[in-house]
């Protein structure tokens, strides 16, 4: 409780990285031979609702609260923000640089997984017999990255065989909340009181069942490939201002922001930058997947106002954008550093199975109520949602 003139400013943040990173068998920098003949296991296969988790998990969670009661003038501003990161990057056999020579007759399996979660609230409450103005901001933010190769040659020109079986498992998963609440139980005076809510999320997958890097690679491949990339996102923005009973000038304003973007990417086989000369005998089953919603959601009540005018605006967004694409085969760069093409020989004898699905979701809503007794009242609520689904499946790509 104040008597006097008020100037107050709350904030919490929260920042959160988690980082996994394996390979059932590194080579290391020079050149290396590496022979495998066993069951490799490089990460762990996991389900997003199983209770063992993903390899990397990130969660950052931020609240601020903020009550003031203040016998004149108040100005208070209250903030929340959180950020989180979460990369997983898993290989079964990772070469490194130097041209290495790597031969597999075994069984691979790699699973990657990475999933992050922000959450950011504010709530300001205020009671002000005087001039009053007040903010309440919350800003969340999550990216997730996942990377899964059977066999990454690395930089250099490597050669790479293998005649067994291949199953590279990715999923990326990124969750985001925000909720900004602004509510003025009395004013008596002219009164200001914002709300704002942003949401980001993002999740990046990308799958690889051979992987050649830089330099002019030399892959031959038989056998079984099964290689999936699944991204998931889900945003949600929560913005809302209300008033209680008030006499005076009073203004009320809302605007969330929520956006979402989903990246999945499958890939058999994929020679990566140089010249690659690329024989493929082997079956590959590619499916990629991506999914993303957001969720706008502002409201802006002005209460009841005695005496004086009112208005009040709701401004809410909502934008997803998801990208799901799946390759058989993949040559590398269409075009390299100094200016030159180019150059690849793909040569393909058995069946490649190619599955690429995206789905996108946005909804957004915004609403304002503005009751005036003495005095004009004039209210303005716009919402707005976009997606972008694209979805797209390649046998054989000569270029990225």
């Amino acid at each position: 409780i104040t008597v006097g003139e008020a100037d107050n400013a709350a904030s919490a943040n929260a920042s959160a990285l988690a980082e996994a990173n394996a390979a059932a068998i590194a080579g290391g920098s020079g050149g290396d031979t590496i022979t495998n003949t066993g069951t490799l296991m490089a990460g762990s296969a996991t389900e997003p609702d199983e209770s063992t988790g993903p390899l990397a998990l990130a969660l950052a969670s931020s609240e601020t609260i903020d009550v003031g009661i203040t016998l004149g003038d108040a100005d208070s501003a209250a903030t929340s923000d959180s950020s989180s990161t979460a990369v997983s990057d898993i290989s079964g056999i990772q070469g490194g640089a130097g041209g290495d020579v790597i031969g597999n007759s075994g069984v691979i399996n790699t699973y990657s997984s990475a999933e992050a979660l922000g959450q950011s609230a504010t709530t300001s409450v205020s009671l002000t017999l005087g001039l009053s103005e007040g903010e309440s901001t919350a800003n969340a933010a999550s990216r997730s990255i996942a990377l899964g190769t059977g066999i990454d040659g690395g930089a250099d020109a490597d050669t790479i065989t293998t005649d067994g079986t291949v199953t590279v498992d990715v999923r990326s998963q990124a969750i985001t909340l925000s909720s900004g609440l602004n509510l003025e139980l009395v004013s008596i005076g002219a009164s200001d009181q914002s709300a704002e809510a942003n949401a980001s999320a993002t999740a990046d997958a990308v799958a690889r069942g051979v992987y050649g890097g830089d330099g002019g690679d030399t892959i031959t491949a038989a056998g079984n490939f099964s290689v999936k990339a699944d991204s998931f996102v889900d945003s949600k923005a929560v913005a809302n201002t209300s008033g209680g009973f008030s006499v005076g000038e009073s203004v009320k304003q809302a605007q969330s922001r929520a956006e979402t973007t989903a990246h999945a990417l499958a890939i058999g086989i994929d020679g990566g930058a140089g010249d690659d000369d690329i024989v493929d005998a082997a079956v590959l089953i590619i499916e990629s997947v991506a999914n993303a919603t957001a969720t706008g959601v502002s409201s802006s009540n002005s209460g009841l106002n005695l005496a004086g005018s009112s208005s009040g605006e709701s401004m809410s967004d909502a934008r997803a954008t998801v990208d799901a694409t799946g390759v058989g085969i993949r040559g590398g760069e269409s075009e390299l550093i100094d200016g030159e093409p180019d150059d690849d020989t793909i040569t393909v004898v058995n069946s490649i199975a190619v599955d690429a699905t995206a789905e996108g979701q946005s909804d957004s809503t915004a609403d304002t109520t503005v009751v005036a007794v003495f005095g004009s009242a004039q209210g303005r609520a716009v919402s707005d949602a976009s997606a972008v689904v694209r979805a797209k499946g390649v046998g054989l790509s000569l270029i990225h």
